[in-house]
């Protein structure tokens, strides 16, 4: 039996860990400035959020953000807090790689999150060949979307993130963006659909008289730019695998990132060509400033850089050198 001693060094560490989960609550509001979008990222309410955010501002005596119609901005005292926080999480997460490393037999491991075009259409081959040439690291690969990428990558659950850069993301001056691919977006439709079999160029008012899938990750760029687009939207999808099979059995519509075309076509759902209504987007590494990444994110990072410009030629920023790429 327990003595009493072990018995309050339990009950410390057990206070410590939910500490530290107030402390990544904390992180994710802070890095999104939102606290409704804190929360569905955190894939919880926002009033048992809110409850954590005041329990931190009553345990330290002090308000730690300021409330205004441009969201929730850091106080003096929630920037200091900010820094300790994010060190310590980053800290934590090395112990238990290095308790994962000492476990399994000296195996490395690494955490990667992509967006839904990098997961499930660039990074599939890459990650086989990059296991393939390194069996001793365990990899995670999680599809999420870009606000989960950008919190997960803050509070040390992931190493690497993988797909496009929004502007809020950059603002804040903690992730590191490293472009690898560049491309817009297409209109993709059934094999069969009636447009396929129309002359000459689609124009913008042939694209509106179908009806459009408004995919999750779609707008992650410029959320409200569904909204100008003058398309009826009939309804809205949460994965690629779900919009594949919508639009492969209906006359559904549905614009995504060009880099698709060749696994939409896998699934005979197939390019119409070009978005008129759609810009370039630039997409690639996401990584953490202050962290010092560990060896298997070194070597992931250089192995992706030299199977982009393998598989996709068409679609990588003009900089990416054969020697930035880096070995093979």
């Amino acid at each position: 039996m327990a003595s009493n001693a072990e018995n309050g060094y339990i009950i410390r560490i057990f206070y410590g860990r939910v500490r530290m989960e107030e402390f990544a609550r904390f992180l994710a509001v802070a890095d999104l400035g939102n606290m409704s979008r804190a929360a569905e990222t955190l894939n919880m309410s926002q009033p048992t959020l809110s409850r954590t955010i005041a329990q931190l501002e009553y345990r330290y005596g002090t308000n730690l953000f300021r409330r205004g119609a441009g969201g929730m901005q850091l106080t003096e005292a929630g920037r200091i807090l900010y820094d300790h926080a994010s060190r310590a999480l980053r800290l934590l997460r090395d112990a238990e790689e290095r308790i994962d490393y000492e476990g399994m037999g000296g195996q490395h491991s690494l955490s990667i999150c992509a967006g839904d075009s990098w997961g499930n259409a660039v990074l599939p081959q890459i990650v086989e060949g990059f296991l393939g040439k390194h069996p001793e690291i365990r990899l995670r690969l999680d599809v999420i979307g870009s606000e989960a990428r950008m919190a997960g990558l803050a509070a040390g659950d992931y190493d690497v993130s993988c797909g496009i850069t929004l502007p809020r993301h950059e603002r804040l001056g903690r992730i590191v963006f490293e472009p690898i691919l560049q491309a817009g977006y297409s209109v993709y439709c059934a094999a069969d659909h009636p447009l396929r079999m129309r002359s000459g160029s689609l124009t913008a008012e042939d694209l509106r008289q179908f009806s459009w899938i408004k995919h999750k990750f779609e707008f992650d760029h410029d959320p409200g730019q569904w909204q100008v687009t003058g398309r009826t939207y009939a309804m809205s999808t949460n994965t690629m695998v779900s919009t594949l099979e919508v639009v492969r059995q209906t006359e559904f519509l549905i614009s995504t990132s060009a880099i698709s075309r060749d696994l939409f076509a896998r699934h005979e759902v197939v390019s119409l060509g070009p978005d008129p209504l759609s810009a370039q987007h630039l997409s690639g590494l996401h990584t953490l400033r202050e962290a010092i990444l560990p060896a298997p994110a070194r070597l992931f990072i250089g192995y992706c850089r030299t199977a982009c410009r393998r598989l996709y030629r068409d679609f990588c920023v003009p900089g990416l050198t054969e020697h930035e790429a880096g070995p093979d």
